[in-house]
């Protein structure tokens, strides 16, 4: 998974992500089948989007921040930019 652009996770990218970091396919059992994943999205995605995982093994809290806010009201346009969040 390259983190040069932002993309939003989901189900499927959230498990490919998981199986693709050793250090969390690990902690949950991930690394022997995602059969038995469970992934529940918990949060609204406005300013992160939150998955718990569970796994034959353990669970994680997943969150992924947006590189903006989601539900801006702001008319002046020039300070939408100023809310950005680098991906670094």
């Amino acid at each position: 998974m390259s983190f040069e652009e932002f993309t939003p996770l989901n189900e499927k990218s959230l498990v490919d992500y998981i199986k693709s970091t050793p250090a969390l396919s690990s902690k949950i059992g991930a690394d022997k089948s995602d059969d038995d994943l469970v992934i529940k999205e918990v949060g609204d995605g406005n300013l992160n989007f939150v998955f718990i995982v569970v796994g034959s093994s353990g669970s994680l809290v997943i969150k992924q921040v947006r590189f903006f806010v989601h539900h801006l009201s702001i008319t002046d346009s020039s300070l939408c930019s100023s809310w950005k969040v680098s991906i670094d």
